[in-house]
């Protein structure tokens, strides 16, 4: 495959789709296929800072880059709701997401607490007390729904791509958070935190939910470092480096 791309282009790059990790879970042929493809490639762009070094790891000499999660917010400047009082957590109970870490931590904002649907959402999460559920949306009519909560937690163990993060910093919502996910380190660096570690998540929490001052400042540093790292300018002069 990379052999027939690289008849037609210059350069052939792979873009990393999900945690690095994510081919362990292939049989032992299609580890070894899915390797040879990748070291056939150019160059490889990547999530997370974490994500280049363990790449540069399996592929020494290789160039490999962070390149970072882009939003084109066109569609949705100025679209932002008002501000409810009710917490949204950032995946279902799945290992992969962590929802029921996500969902214990929320609970000290006393408020009503919502989740997305996915494919890893479990049965029986319908019936859990003050958990309600959006429906599989589009990705505009999902940045809508999303503006309007004003607490996020996402205490998902598995770095990837980062969107949640970087979706409620476009909002200014304080989202605690994995610190090993590039958008939540950088957009709410004073609420990311290691990933087991549910007491400090809780600790912010209820810091954000007692201390006005705390609240606004990690909203506004937000939206502030979403537009001086992740906005369309910034991101384009990363990339033409």
């Amino acid at each position: 495959f990379i052999k027939m791309l690289k008849s037609n282009n210059k350069k052939v790059a792979y873009m990393q789709e999900g945690p690095c990790w994510l081919f362990n879970d292939y049989d032992i042929k299609e580890q070894i296929g899915f390797y040879n493809q990748l070291a056939a490639t150019d160059m490889i762009l990547a999530h997370n800072k974490s994500d280049v070094k363990f790449y540069k790891g399996l592929f020494p000499g290789k160039k490999v880059f962070d390149m970072r999660t882009l939003m084109i917010t066109d569609n949705v400047d100025g679209q932002e709701g008002p501000k409810l009082d009710k917490t949204i957590i950032g995946g279902n109970f799945a290992r992969w997401y962590g929802g029921f870490q996500s969902y214990m931590i929320a609970q000290s904002f006393n408020l009503p607490i919502w989740a997305q649907d996915s494919h890893c959402k479990r049965p029986g999460e319908d019936q859990l007390p003050n958990l309600n559920h959006l429906q599989r949306l589009s990705w505009i009519d999902w940045m809508h729904a999303l503006s309007t909560f004003k607490y996020a937690v996402h205490l998902m163990p598995t770095v990837a791509a980062g969107t949640f993060s970087l979706n409620c910093a476009y909002f200014g919502i304080p989202c605690i958070g994995n610190h090993n996910v590039d958008t939540q380190k950088i957009c709410h660096p004073n609420l990311s935190v290691d990933v087991d570690d549910v007491e400090k998540a809780r600790i912010l929490a209820n810091r954000l939910r007692d201390d006005i001052e705390f609240y606004n400042e990690c909203s506004n540093q937000s939206k502030e470092l979403y537009r001086k790292h992740y906005d369309i300018n910034n991101y384009l002069k990363k990339i033409n480096l």
